[in-house]
């Protein structure tokens, strides 16, 4: 799930579809054809970027003609995407690897290795990181030399399985123990863990929150990053899978419904 052009985009794994939801009218305004089984997404340089994880491919959507425009080979099992510094990056779990894609080109320009198990990505603070479950850690990359400059360790036994970045700090949800734990980018180091009650699935940033998905309980838990607490609970729907801030709204997929949830943070009583 990701947004951008002003749509909410969703991928569709079982019918090897994404499609596009306008955030104004909130009616799809179209399903585009994708490679099989689309898996994230990520936006960036106006397309919207599929992970195809059985394909070891990334798929690319021109978000101005809703058509696809490129397949792009990969590394092996590719899970997770983020854009930035004018480039995708790409994780691939089974090769302990990130691609690097020039979005000019729709080509890898570098391929740098990270940690075992890597099942996450995320950009901010000019570097890219990387969730390595198995490891335990967090990958920081530079991309302006595409070399790994740091690999933070999180709590023992911690085991990453999303990551996100918000208000000057990488989250990891730490699948392990309920939590998610708070990493400083100018000291590369865990500096809290933060319980969730349930386990915490995927993560996303925005409103000055960071929101975090607990697929198994239905449920959505609100961190405020200036208290270091969840705040409050939500519940989207069943079997909440994936979260994106756009519009000014918190936009999740809901598995077993079927459904995209709609929630304004504004109308939310924090506690």
């Amino acid at each position: 799930m990701t947004f951008g052009a002003e749509a909410i985009w969703v991928a569709n794994s079982e019918n090897s579809t994404i499609t596009r939801i306008d955030t104004v009218t909130q009616k799809i305004d179209v399903s585009v054809p994708a490679a099989d089984h689309p898996a994230r997404l990520t936006f960036g340089a106006h397309s919207v970027w599929a992970a195809h994880s059985e394909e070891n491919i990334v798929s690319r959507i021109d978000a101005n003609s809703n058509m696809l425009t490129a397949t792009i080979p990969v590394g092996k099992y590719p899970v997770d995407l983020a854009f930035g510094a004018n480039s995708l990056w790409v994780v691939n779990e089974r090769d302990n690897t990130v691609s690097r894609v020039d979005p000019a080109t729709n080509k890898i320009v570098a391929t740098i290795k990270v940690g075992r198990t890597p099942r996450s990505i995320t950009f901010g603070h000019n570097s890219v990181w990387v969730a390595n479950y198995y490891d335990g850690t967090v990958s920081r990359i530079d991309p302006a030399t595409n070399k790994q400059t740091a690999v933070i360790p999180l709590s023992i036994n911690a085991l990453p399985g999303d990551i996100a970045f918000g208000a000057d700090t990488v989250w990891a949800a730490n699948q392990f123990d309920n939590s998610v734990i708070r990493i400083d980018p100018n000291l590369n180091k865990a500096t809290i863990g933060i319980p969730t009650k349930f386990e915490p699935r995927t993560l996303a940033f925005g409103e000055n929150t960071l929101w975090v998905i607990h697929h198994q309980n239905d449920t959505i838990s609100l961190v405020n990053p200036e208290e270091n607490m969840v705040v409050a609970r939500v519940y989207p729907g069943s079997k909440p899978r994936d979260a994106v801030l756009g519009d000014n709204a918190i936009w999740v997929t809901n598995y077993h419904d079927g459904t995209v949830a709609r929630i304004d943070p504004k109308v939310i009583d924090r506690h």
